[in-house]
């Protein structure tokens, strides 16, 4: 008797979805919107977040420069990321300068790093002698890989080129200058550390990079690039974002309209109680109505969302997970509102509607 029973409300539910497609397609569209402009718009705010931060380290910002003339220890330098919150570091020495061969050229910077900062400023390291120039010095030179240029103290290989830093701060002297890569040995007169999250909270730590055997010299800890700042507030924007309200929104939104799904058909919903049919019956017909139009809704708010994710960033599993519970939270917020609507209608209701109507 149950299982003809459930039958009976599931066919119910079926024939109603069927022979009312249009009030069917509207509040499945509206709920699809809901759950995917809520999603997206979280998603697009914190994107736009990783983003600054991305800017904020491409720039320098969360590099820390240590400076010591000749009291850095290259391998200390080279072994901060092993502590928590270095994410890379490596070490620079200036050097002095040469001039070309060519008449009225001026001094070019050079420079000596590690190989640790090798790395951070994208020089492909081929263990040869010769000198890696950024890819704009290469083309004021007329230079390429391989070109030998004619200093007065002989003549230079250049293995290859990289891209520049930062205009602003100390990566900018390295534009225009001839930098060689060294091993990890002996002394250095800088130690550059990348810290994430940025802050100076750390400055202690990177002091750990000076040799103990080096004599006491005048010693700094500066940002590498002071035009951006010392501190980037990613952390604190996320926690404070607007958009973090957007699951609940949805939520609140699916409620409202699965009310409204189940108030515009109180004359039906009431007459049918007037004509027998038990409340039970009334109500479970009209959950799963919601349910037979909020999975629909479900699927496609899914697809869209997932479209719009790939064109921002590619695939990322972290953008799928919490919007995911969030839609079937909205979804689940649907058939609570349509099931608290139709719960309240009333077989006294039937005439105060009809004669509304």
């Amino acid at each position: 008797m149950r299982i003809v029973r459930l039958r009976s409300l599931a066919g119910e539910s079926r024939r109603n979805v069927s022979t009312s497609p249009l009030r069917s397609v509207v509040h499945g569209a509206v709920l699809s919107a809901i759950i995917a402009a809520t999603a997206l718009l979280d998603t697009l705010t914190i994107t736009g977040l990783e983003r600054q931060a991305e800017v904020f380290r491409a720039a320098g910002g969360a590099t820390r420069v240590l400076s010591s003339p000749d009291a850095v220890d290259r391998a200390r330098c080279e072994a901060l990321p092993t502590t928590a919150g270095f994410a890379g570091s490596g070490s620079l020495t200036q050097r002095e300068p040469i001039a070309l061969l060519e008449p009225g050229s001026s001094a070019i910077p050079v420079f000596e790093v590690s190989p640790g900062l090798a790395a951070r400023l994208g020089i492909a390291d081929t263990g040869r002698g010769g000198v890696y120039i950024t890819t704009l010095f290469a083309k004021e030179l007329g230079a390429d890989h391989g070109t030998r240029l004619m200093t007065r103290e002989g003549p230079v290989t250049v293995l290859g080129t990289f891209e520049p830093g930062p205009r602003d701060g100390a990566a900018s002297r390295l534009s225009s200058a001839l930098v060689s890569v060294v091993p990890a040995t002996g002394t250095a007169g800088e130690c550059w550390a990348d810290t994430w999250p940025a802050a100076r909270d750390r400055d202690p730590l990177l002091l750990t990079a000076l040799s103990p055997d080096a004599p006491s010299k005048e010693t700094s800890i500066d940002p590498l690039n002071p035009v951006v700042g010392q501190e980037f507030s990613g952390a604190s924007a996320f926690v404070e974002r607007t958009s973090r309200f957007a699951p609940a929104a949805a939520a609140v939104g699916a409620l409202l309209l699965g009310v409204v799904y189940a108030r515009v058909r109180r004359l039906e919903l009431a007459s049918s109680l007037h004509s027998g049919a038990s409340r039970i019956f009334v109500t479970g017909t009209l959950l799963v109505e919601a349910a037979l139009v909020g999975l629909p809704a479900l699927a496609i708010a899914a697809l869209s969302y997932g479209l719009a994710v790939l064109g921002l960033e590619g695939a990322s599993n972290a953008r799928l997970v919490v919007p995911g519970l969030a839609a079937a939270t909205a979804v689940a917020m649907f058939v609570v509102g349509v099931g608290a609507a139709a719960s309240a209608v009333r077989e006294s209701d039937l005439f105060a509607l009809f004669k509304a109507r």
